[in-house]
C-alpha cells in the first residue's frame, strides 16, 4: 500500500479493515479460535497497517490530527461546562457531566476501541502514548486555565464555575479509574513495565500531527471518531469514593494510566483546595468578632436563636451547598462536603481556643451555633470533637466542677490508664465520646475560669435554674 495516499482514502480504509475484524470478534469469537491454535498465527487485517512501519506512523499521524481538531473544538460550544443538572435531569446522580467532558470521554473510548484488536501491546501503547495522553494533559490545562480566569473574589458566578470544574475533573477521573480494570489496559500497564513500548515526544507528536491549522478532515478521520457527538454510552463508576480526595495505588508509577489518573486527582485537590480557601475567607471575614462577643457577652439572645456573627455566616454557606447541591453529583458533593466539614470545623476552633474563659450562658450560646452548623449537613466524624468540646462549654457548674475535682483526684492517685478509662466513662455520660481527654480537660478548665462570671450585657447573666433548663431542653 502506497504511503502517501490522502487522509481520505487512508481513513476509509483503515475503517473497513477495523469493521472487518469486529465482525469477525463478534460473530465468530475470532481471538479464541487463535488461542486455540497459537501456532497458526492467526492475523489480523489490520495487521497490515502495523507489519509496516510507515503506514502505522501515517495512521498514528492522521488519527492524532483529527482528535486534535475534535477536542479543540468542544470548550468553545456555548454550554460546553454546563452540567446536566442545570439543563434538567435526573436527580441525584453520582456524577452530572458537562458536555465538555462527557464528549472528552467519548472521544477516549473511541480511541481505545480503535487500537483494541491491534496484536502488539507495543502498537497500542504507541498510540496511548502519542494521542490518549496528551489529550488528556490538554484536557488538565483547560481546566486549570478556566479556573485562572475567574476573577472578582468568591461571587456566585465564581462559584458555579467552580462547581462545574470540580464536577469535569470527578468525571474524567471516575472515566480514567474505570479504565484501569479494562483487560487491555492492565496488558498495556504489564507491557509498560517490562520497558518495551518505544519512547515518544508525545506533545511534539501531537502537535505535528496537527499541523497547527485547526483544520478539521471533514467530520473525523473515521466514522469512530466521526460518532463522537452522540450519546455517550454508560460506564461502570466507583461507588463510594471519589477522585478529588482518592489516591492512586501506586503514585510513583509513571506508566499507563496511574501518572495519567494521578494528574487528574491532584487537579482536583488543588480546586477543593482553592474552594475551601475561600470559604475560610469569607467564612472568618463574617464571624470576625464573634470570641470577642461571646467573652463579653453584650447581647445574648433567646434560648433557640443564633449569635448574630453566625446568622449571616449560616445564611451565606446554606446558598453556597444549595447551589453545589443544584449543580454537583453525588460522588464530587460527598468530597466536597467533607472539605467543608473539616474548613468549617477548624475555624469553629479557633474560636474556641480564642477564649480565656467560658461563661455558662456563652458556652449555651455556643453550643448552639456549633449545632446550627451542623445540621447544614456537615460530616458528623469531622466534627465530632468540635461538637463534643461545645456540649462540654455549656454544662451546669456543678457537672463541670465535678468532672475537673475527680479528675485531679484519679490521675494524683492512680496516674495510669485505670484513672484515664474512669474519666473517659464519666465524659461518655455527658455525650463525649470522641474528644480526646487531654483536650476534654482544656475545655472544662475554660469554663470553669468562666463561673461566677457576671457579664455587661442586656439582663445580666440569666438565673442558674433557666440555664439549667435550656441546657436540658
Amino acid at each position: 500500500m502506497d504511503v502517501n495516499v490522502s487522509d481520505a482514502q487512508l481513513c476509509h480504509i483503515i475503517d473497513e479493515l477495523l469493521a472487518f475484524d469486529r465482525t469477525i470478534e463478534g460473530v465468530f469469537g475470532y481471538s479464541s479460535l487463535g488461542s486455540a491454535c497459537p501456532w497458526t498465527g492467526w492475523p489480523r487485517c489490520i495487521d497490515v497497517f502495523t507489519s509496516r512501519p510507515g503506514l502505522f506512523q501515517r495512521w498514528a499521524e492522521v488519527d492524532a490530527k483529527a482528535a486534535e481538531c475534535k477536542f479543540s473544538a468542544l470548550p468553545r460550544a456555548p454550554e460546553a461546562w454546563q452540567t446536566r443538572s442545570e439543563r434538567g435531569g435526573v436527580a441525584h446522580p453520582l456524577v452530572k457531566p458537562a458536555q465538555f467532558s462527557s464528549k472528552f470521554a467519548q472521544m477516549f473510548r473511541a480511541m481505545t476501541d480503535r487500537y483494541r484488536f491491534l496484536t502488539s501491546r507495543e502498537h497500542c501503547c504507541y498510540f496511548f502514548n502519542v494521542i490518549q495522553r496528551p489529550l488528556l494533559e490538554v484536557f488538565r490545562e483547560e481546566i486549570v486555565a478556566r479556573r485562572a480566569q475567574l476573577e472578582g473574589g468568591f461571587t456566585r458566578s465564581n462559584w458555579i464555575v467552580c462547581c462545574e470544574l470540580l464536577e469535569a475533573v470527578q468525571f474524567t477521573s471516575a472515566m480514567l479509574q474505570d479504565a484501569t480494570s479494562d483487560l487491555l489496559f492492565l496488558e498495556m500497564k504489564f507491557h509498560a513495565k517490562k520497558g518495551a513500548s518505544p519512547g515518544v515526544d508525545r506533545r511534539g507528536f501531537l502537535i505535528k500531527a496537527a499541523g497547527g491549522t485547526g483544520s478539521t478532515v471533514g467530520i473525523g478521520p473515521t466514522a469512530v471518531l466521526s460518532a463522537i457527538g452522540r450519546s455517550a454510552h454508560t460506564h461502570r463508576l466507583r461507588h463510594g469514593s471519589s477522585a478529588l480526595d482518592g489516591a492512586v495505588s501506586d503514585e510513583s508509577e509513571q506508566i499507563i494510566l496511574s501518572a495519567d489518573l494521578h494528574a487528574m486527582q491532584e487537579v482536583g485537590k488543588s480546586l477543593l483546595s482553592d474552594s475551601m480557601t475561600s470559604l475560610q475567607r469569607t467564612f472568618r471575614f463574617l464571624t470576625r468578632g464573634y470570641s470577642g462577643w461571646l467573652h463579653e457577652g453584650r447581647s445574648y439572645h433567646s434560648n433557640d436563636s443564633l449569635s448574630p456573627h453566625f446568622q449571616s455566616a449560616l445564611s451565606w454557606i446554606s446558598f453556597f451547598l444549595e447551589t453545589a447541591r443544584r449543580v454537583v453529583g453525588l460522588l464530587t458533593w460527598n468530597a466536597l462536603m467533607s472539605a467543608v466539614s473539616v474548613t468549617l470545623r477548624e475555624e469553629l476552633m479557633i474560636h474556641l481556643k480564642a477564649l480565656e474563659s467560658v461563661s455558662l450562658e456563652a458556652g449555651e450560646q455556643y453550643r448552639r451555633d456549633v449545632a446550627a452548623i451542623m445540621d447544614l449537613g456537615m460530616v458528623r466524624e469531622h466534627f465530632g470533637g468540635i461538637r463534643e468540646s461545645s456540649l462540654l462549654l455549656a454544662l451546669p457548674e456543678i457537672h463541670v466542677t465535678s468532672l475537673l475535682e475527680s479528675a485531679e483526684v484519679l490521675l494524683e492517685a492512680e496516674p495510669d490508664a485505670t484513672a484515664e478509662t474512669h474519666l473517659i466513662a464519666m465524659l461518655a455520660a455527658h455525650g463525649v465520646t470522641e474528644l480526646p481527654l487531654r483536650d476534654a480537660l482544656s475545655v472544662l478548665r475554660q469554663r470553669k475560669r468562666g463561673i461566677g462570671v457576671k457579664h455587661a450585657g442586656e439582663g445580666g447573666i440569666r438565673a442558674h435554674s433557666q440555664v439549667c433548663c435550656a441546657s436540658a431542653k
